[in-house]
């Protein structure tokens, strides 16, 4: 029985670990974007390494979890990004496992299947556009990637805690949503408000059995909690004070409420508040194309009497479904298709919650975990509210609300409709057909655009593959060019960001802050910057033609930063110019070449 058993999960996890392998495969080495954002994410935890501490000697608003947790690998497995990379690679194995776990179902035993490969194809490894690191084995933050994956944790082992009632399975939910707290702020606000909510109809139901056993799992839960955070402000505190630390820790909490990076151009755009009317009736237009599962639906209600259709309707389903949906794949716009996940999300989380509380349903492990969850996926939009996408912020954000809108799809709706109907068989596989049609369309697109990268860059464990037009010639040529015109003992800054390039030229910034983007002027203040590179000025300084346009304005010197581009002509001369030097005009797109001017103090 055992051995049968054994089978027939390895069956149903096969084709999670084929779509896991040929999706790595197809990616190997090119996950990382050379300028954008990536750079800080080896190049602070290679400082840590060597005894930089976090806050004091480099500028972060991020949690300390991540750049630690890198660092150690750095210390473990030596200086390599591939280390990273390969931890990441686990990570995503690991979190694939809690998903299928999490999301079984005897109602749809595909339903994790499809679910994990979902979320393989579409976040974890997919590929949307040509720039920024927005995967989970090479983040544009490794916070947002380590948090959502602690938060799933969090919630499964809050759903083995409603199951078993041990309180050890209360105190690890709170561990891990401790370490949340460590990483990324907005996960974080989520997973507490999701867990507090399940904690509190948990209290709800049994407050006739005692306050005593009511109170103490959400006791052991809020120890779990702070222990992790406590750790991490007792360790700065020894550098800092334990105000210092307090501050440094939750540093990005102060930031969004005391900057006003929160109402800027950048953010308004990325929740879709700068266009509000357009953005909701964009979303009202995306969710008209979910009227189209009423066909198999009322298809489903007509031949639910019917043996033949009970029998062999899901397999003509099936076909049919998928047939008509590759054969329009071209005409259908996939990517607006997650735009009412706000929507549903929502509806899913409040039907859940009204079940649960009215005694319509029990406080069992599945519901009550499902509730959590759906919570916590609402919770995770809003940042990007009404421009809800896969791709950009919404590989981690939209994530598990993806994942949800697909269960319900796969395996709730259809449960309900065969207690109702007897038969879910015509509804159930249209959907799955509609499912890996469009998994099919983003694994074909997420293939197309890693082939477009075939320009290595770097040596051994930190080789990465980029595309050499835009990015990826200019960068080697660029190392090649520290080497000639810089003494082995020499640093630089480059501006606006590529800190990505100090690392692969084992050069250090002498200056705390990773960044120059206008992003950074508005958290931290140009004076502040400036400041800080007049009182430790770099031997050089590399410019490049990072376009900041996502932030309202395109070049340094040109468009922002006017004080310490001022300061730059006057304190350093050119020595190479590199490529298309239009930046410095304002006279280059994105689509040119990577333009690069290496400058020498004076």
């Amino acid at each position: 029985m055992r051995r049968a058993i054994g089978l027939k999960t390895a069956l149903k996890a096969a084709p999670v670990v084929l779509a896991f392998a040929l999706m790595l495969f197809v990616s190997w080495r090119r996950w990382a974007d050379l300028i954008v954002d990536y750079g800080r994410e080896v190049y602070v935890p290679w400082q840590l390494s060597h005894g930089s501490l976090l806050y004091r000697d480099i500028a972060s608003f991020y949690g300390p979890l991540s750049n630690y947790w890198n660092s150690l690998l750095f210390r473990v497995f030596g200086e390599s990004i591939l280390s990273i990379q390969l931890f990441n690679i686990l990570l995503i194995a690991l979190l694939a496992y809690i998903i299928y776990r999490f999301f079984e179902s005897e109602d749809e035993p595909l339903a994790p299947t499809v679910i994990s490969i979902a979320f393989i194809v579409l976040f974890a490894l997919g590929k949307h556009f040509n720039l920024g690191s927005y995967n989970y084995v090479a983040p544009y933050s490794h916070e947002l990637v380590h948090g959502v994956s602690l938060a799933f944790a969090a919630i499964y082992f809050f759903k083995l805690f409603i199951k078993e009632q041990k309180p050890v399975r209360a105190f690890l939910t709170g561990l891990f949503t401790g370490l949340v707290l460590l990483a990324k702020m907005e996960i974080a606000l989520a997973l507490i408000m999701a867990v507090c909510a399940g904690f509190a109809i948990l209290l709800f139901k049994k407050e006739r059995r005692g306050p005593e056993k009511a109170f103490k799992p959400f006791g052991l839960f809020i120890a779990g909690a702070a222990l992790p955070v406590i750790a991490f402000i007792g360790y700065f505190s020894v550098y800092m004070g334990v105000a210092g630390a307090v501050r440094s820790v939750f540093s990005s909490w102060t930031v969004v409420a005391g900057t006003g990076i929160a109402s800027s151009r950048f953010y308004m755009a990325v929740t879709g508040m700068d266009n509000l009317a357009v953005n909701i009736k964009g979303m009202i237009t995306a969710a008209s194309w979910y009227l189209l599962l009423l066909v198999p639906l009322l298809i489903n209600y007509l031949l639910r009497k019917s043996p033949l259709a009970v029998r062999y309707g899901g397999i003509a389903a099936f076909i049919v479904t998928g047939a008509l949906l590759g054969y329009f794949a071209g005409a259908i716009p996939w990517d607006l298709l997650f735009w009412p996940l706000p929507v549903f999300a929502a509806a899913i989380a409040v039907y859940s919650g009204v079940r649960l509380l009215f005694a319509m349903e029990d406080e069992s492990a599945r519901s009550l975990s499902l509730f959590v969850f759906s919570v916590f996926s609402c919770l995770m939009l809003l940042k990007i509210l009404f421009v809800t996408r896969v791709y950009g912020y919404g590989f981690v954000l939209a994530m598990p609300a993806t994942l949800l809108v697909f269960y319900t799809l796969l395996s709730w709706i259809p449960a309900r409709l065969k207690r109702s109907w007897a038969s879910s068989g015509i509804f159930r596989y249209s959907v799955l057909a509609a499912l890996m049609v469009m998994l099919c369309v983003y694994s074909i697109k997420s293939y197309r655009l890693y082939k477009m990268q075939d320009y290595a860059v770097g040596k051994g464990g930190d080789t990465l593959v980029a595309a050499g037009f835009s990015g990826g010639k200019g960068v080697e040529i660029l190392l090649e060019q520290i080497e000639k015109v810089m003494a082995p003992e020499d640093d630089f800054i480059m501006l606006p960001e590529g800190t990505l390039v100090n690392y692969l030229s084992r050069r250090k910034n002498p200056v705390k802050y990773t960044s120059f983007l206008p992003s950074d002027m508005t958290i931290y203040g140009e004076g502040t910057i400036l400041a800080a590179i007049r009182e430790a000025p770099p031997d050089f300084i590399i410019l490049i033609s990072r376009d900041t346009i996502e932030y309202g304005a395109h070049y340094m010197g040109q468009d922002y930063g006017h004080e310490i581009f001022s300061f730059i002509t006057e304190e350093y001369a050119d020595v190479v110019r590199i490529g298309n030097m239009g930046f410095l005009e304002k006279s280059v797109s994105m689509s040119q070449p990577l333009g690069i001017v290496i400058m020498k103090r004076r």
